[in-house]
């Protein structure tokens, strides 16, 4: 998950340090299916069974300015409203709460526990040269502000490490950040990657319009959800929407919008929201690229009879049912 880490964690101050690091392909990393950007998901849709999730930081509106939660909470809003994020204010039982949300992809993975599916048995990747950015970036976190994503993934690899994972940490691996009052990245290809999945982030305007339309009115037809939202936001969890209907409906915004001339309002469009309306896949396309895939995961489950993967059946068999349904109509 993006929101992982430990948002309201306030880190204590490294010791001036290069931080060194390489990947040595053992597959540690891969123990779940990544998180993308809807940018990234649109070319995914044949690797991965994918839905699409409303998530990010909250807070208690009630809390002082200075306390290091609100702190953390106002540095990584800052960060995200910056790449497209949306700020809701959400209210239970008399307490008033403050959530900035981003949208992003995921995979809806066969098992509870079962790794990324391009996870290959020698232990690589099955779509190295396509992975997503979230890959490239291990482990720092590109939803957090630079210095902070430094910070954290410092930390994460000294733990990562500590339980297993074969990083090469040597003052032989290359350096790829600085740690220290500033902690930034080193020139080179981890500070590339975090910079590109800003720029994808940024893209996300019109997907993230549709979910957010959509999560307003799902809370306001019923305030119990409102609970249940704030209570997962602040474990560090997402609202999850069909990406089949977020497909359908960037769908819809494109064919207008194209039609008008890529104009809305009188002003052209954002070049990156144009990007990402123009690289949608056909409907029957991605239910082709889903399909078989599910089917895939369905059978699997079947085949290994485990009760945890059960509601994970449920939950593909409905999908199998709603984009089966919908191809034969196509």
């Amino acid at each position: 998950s993006p929101l992982a880490f430990q948002p309201f964690l306030s880190y204590p101050p490294h010791m001036s340090t290069d931080l060194h690091f390489a990947c040595t392909g053992c597959g540690k990393c891969c123990d779940a299916p990544p998180t993308v950007t809807i940018s990234e998901a649109l070319g995914l849709y044949r690797d991965f069974v994918l839905t699409v999730r409303l998530a990010g930081p909250i807070a208690d509106a009630a809390m002082p300015a200075e306390h290091p939660a609100v702190v953390a909470y106002r540095s990584q809003s800052a960060h995200l409203l910056a790449r497209g994020a949306e700020r809701f204010d959400l209210r239970v039982e008399g307490r008033h709460f403050e959530a900035t949300l981003n949208i992003y992809g995921g995979a809806v993975r066969a098992g509870v526990d079962d790794p990324c599916a391009q996870l290959q048995p020698d232990g690589l990747c099955g779509i190295y040269e396509r992975r997503p950015q979230r890959c490239r970036t291990v482990p720092f976190d590109y939803w957090l502000p630079e210095g902070s994503a430094v910070a954290n993934g410092s930390d994460r690899l000294t733990a990562a490490i500590k339980r297993g994972w074969l990083c090469d940490v040597s003052p032989d691996a290359p350096v790829v950040a600085v740690l220290g009052e500033a902690p930034a990245f080193a020139p080179g290809p981890y500070g590339v990657a975090y910079a590109d999945a800003l720029e994808l982030m940024e893209r996300q305007g019109p997907a993230l319009g549709l979910i957010s339309h959509a999560f307003v009115e799902e809370l306001n037809r019923d305030p119990a959800v409102v609970k249940s939202v704030i209570s997962a936001l602040a474990m560090g969890q997402a609202v999850d929407f069909s990406f089949l209907r977020l497909l359908q409906g960037l769908d819809v915004m494109a064919r207008g919008i194209a039609a008008d001339g890529w104009v809305v309002g009188g002003a052209p469009i954002a070049p990156g929201h144009r990007a990402l309306l123009e690289a949608l896949p056909p409907i029957a396309a991605f239910l082709d690229g889903q399909i078989p895939l599910i089917q895939a995961a369905i059978a699997l489950n079947l085949q290994r009879k485990r009760p945890a993967d059960r509601p994970l059946t449920e939950r593909l068999r409905a999908l199998l049912t709603e984009y089966t349904a919908l191809r034969a109509t196509i």
